[in-house]
């Protein structure tokens, strides 16, 4: 049927974890997904593998997501909850709930629930990142084909959404008979003075320590693929805002059949009894043909899911930003809770891991390491303050989450990492033990970071004329500049400012002698005293003089050669064009006259 032969193999494509501690799995089997039950501790089978449809995908490069829940389902039951396609052409565009069974799983108890087959509306080809279970509700991140929107947007193009579905969902009794009544879904807004990152492509979620009890969601974006010059961001969205805009915002209605465009139908228009769209109902069977009608037409929100701070909390060009997961932390300070993200996000391209902090209430991210990886990633997860896992197709990698001393000499990143420490004494990054706050010698915290900049000493490099150096800083190159010898530092034909933070040097001279720094948000990261060794360039003593010597003639020759064959270039053109252009001249005698003047002939 023209698979490939990896997609016939057998692949384990989900795992759930029950509340008893054994693990259900979804696996493809010949291209007939099947799911299969096992110890938590033993990992031995409890029951033969069954096929079910709707899970899990045999289709490699496919984005599906899928999650089980236990609480708030129809009679209590458990349910699997996927965002998935099925069907040999993958027509079947599915939000899709497996029948309900009784708990032995001998008899239906309720039948399967899922979007409607061949309306666009509902899903247009989508490619699901994630879902996730909140109170009464499943929410499912996605990106898919535009259809619905105004006149202003083109037909086809990729756009985020975010959408949610009651649990205890049961259908309609005639109208949207075994479909959800409850699905509504709404554009998430990931954009940057009014440029526009698309396509989600990974999501995360952590619980947010406050008295609001909110979550959040971490999401990465790109604007396009397969270009070049591909950028990246990362934005946050709040579950508080979501269900804001959910229970309360405005719904897009189309004008007509024929124009396609859709209208922002107000909040207040909406005046079915008791009934808004996306609601949950105690028995969704009972809704009146009328209400179920509206929700049909009233699928999708008029207003954006906005992020935190209304932008990203960081972007990047030139990456492509997939796989994101993060872990909390918390430390107190003055009676306060102050909460700060640490989030590992998989660039997928270069093959590296970026570690990155973001402190919620201050709005802030820094960039504090990148990691090269050996082998591509296929899986990231996290054991909450412990360990960070990344997996391929031949075995799972356990690290570390602080990795202190990969921050080498950078004190600033080391304490901005709420899982290191830096010693001040040995000049070294250590991870964070419970004793070091309260003994001498040790910056544990954010709060030193004034203290990294006045420990942090030039690191002294000598350089001799026509020599090229790269100075390296690692940071956010958004916000990185360069101080030499107290002015800042613009790119121009003698510096070159690098993507990832570094400042390379050319052609040096002796005026490139001082002290050159990099600072990020006003905070030094590195410092260098470059000493430019002049003197002894015209009688060279050392090995290094003399390579000095050697690459400074050269560079001289080069540049003698590359002036020669402009010269030569420009001349060759200039007399074809004299001969092309140029009128020629009869040639005339001429022979004095007895006054001493010439005649022409």
């Amino acid at each position: 049927m023209g698979n490939s032969e990896r997609e016939c193999d057998f692949w384990i494509k989900q795992i759930f974890i029950k509340s008893n501690g054994d693990l259900l799995f979804c696996s493809s089997q010949s291209m007939k997904p099947q799911l299969g039950l096992v110890d938590g501790n033993s990992l031995l089978d409890k029951q033969e593998l069954h096929t079910q449809i709707g899970i899990c995908s045999q289709h490699e490069g496919l984005n599906t997501t899928a999650i089980y829940v236990e609480e708030g389902n129809p009679n209590g039951l458990p349910a699997i909850y996927s965002g998935i396609r099925t069907g040999l052409s993958l027509e079947n565009q599915l939000i899709y709930r497996p029948p309900l069974m009784n708990l032995e799983g001998n008899r239906e108890i309720y039948p399967a629930l899922r979007t409607p087959i061949y309306d666009s509306n509902w899903l247009n080809e989508p490619q699901f990142v994630g879902s996730f279970s909140f109170s009464s509700y499943i929410y499912f991140f996605f990106r898919e084909q535009l259809t619905a929107a105004n006149c202003n947007n083109n037909k086809g193009s990729v756009i985020s959404r975010i959408a949610r579905i009651c649990k205890n969902d049961l259908g309609g009794k005639q109208v949207l008979r075994q479909v959800w009544t409850s699905f509504v879904k709404a554009n998430l807004n990931c954009s940057l003075n009014g440029f526009s990152f698309n396509q989600i492509q990974s999501v995360t979620q952590i619980e947010e320590n406050n008295q609001n009890n909110n979550n959040l969601f971490y999401s990465t974006f790109i604007a396009a693929e397969n270009t070049p010059y591909q950028t990246s961001a990362i934005c946050v969205f709040s579950l508080l805002e979501i269900n804001k805009v959910f229970d309360n915002g405005p719904f897009l209605e189309q004008q007509s059949a024929e124009s396609g465009c859709w209208a922002t139908i107000p909040a207040e228009q909406i005046s079915i009894e008791g009934r808004r769209p996306g609601t949950c109902q105690e028995d969704s069977r009972q809704l009146s043909d009328e209400d179920l009608h509206f929700a049909k037409q009233h699928l999708l929100m008029g207003e954006q899911i906005q992020p935190l701070g209304n932008t990203p909390i960081i972007h990047k060009g030139q990456t492509l930003l997939t796989k994101i997961i993060a872990t909390t932390t918390i430390t107190e300070k003055k009676g306060e809770n102050n909460n700060k993200v640490l989030l590992f996000v998989y660039e997928k391209r270069k093959n590296v891991l970026f570690k990155i902090l973001h402190k919620i209430k201050e709005g802030n991210a820094y960039l504090l390491a990148k990691y090269e990886l050996n082998e591509k990633i296929n899986l990231m997860a996290i054991l909450p303050g412990e360990y960070i896992y990344l997996t391929n197709e031949k075995r799972v990698e356990q690290y570390r989450i602080g990795q202190c001393s990969a921050y080498g000499k950078n004190c600033r990143n080391c304490v901005l990492d709420p899982f290191c420490s830096w010693s001040i004494p040995r000049g070294e990054c250590f991870y964070l033990e419970s004793t070091h706050s309260t003994s001498p010698g040790w910056l544990t915290d954010e709060t030193s970071i004034f203290s990294c900049s006045e420990l942090i000493k030039p690191t002294e490099l000598n350089v001799f004329p026509g020599d090229s150096l790269h100075l390296k800083c690692f940071g956010d190159e958004n916000k990185i500049k360069w101080i030499f010898n107290g002015e800042k530092v613009f790119e121009s034909d003698k510096y070159i400012l690098t993507k990832n933070g570094g400042l390379v040097l050319l052609n040096i001279t002796e005026s490139f002698s001082g002290i050159w720094t990099c600072l990020e948000d006003e905070n030094k990261l590195v410092e260098y005293l470059i000493k430019v060794d002049g003197e002894n360039c015209a009688k060279p003593k050392s090995l290094e003089q003399f390579h000095a010597v050697q690459r400074e003639w050269c560079r001289k020759m080069d540049n003698y050669r590359n002036n020669l064959s402009k010269w030569q270039n420009l001349y060759e053109q200039t007399n074809e064009e004299n001969i092309k252009n140029c009128p020629i001249k009869e040639d005339k005698l001429t022979h004095l006259n007895n006054n001493g003047n010439s005649n022409i002939l």
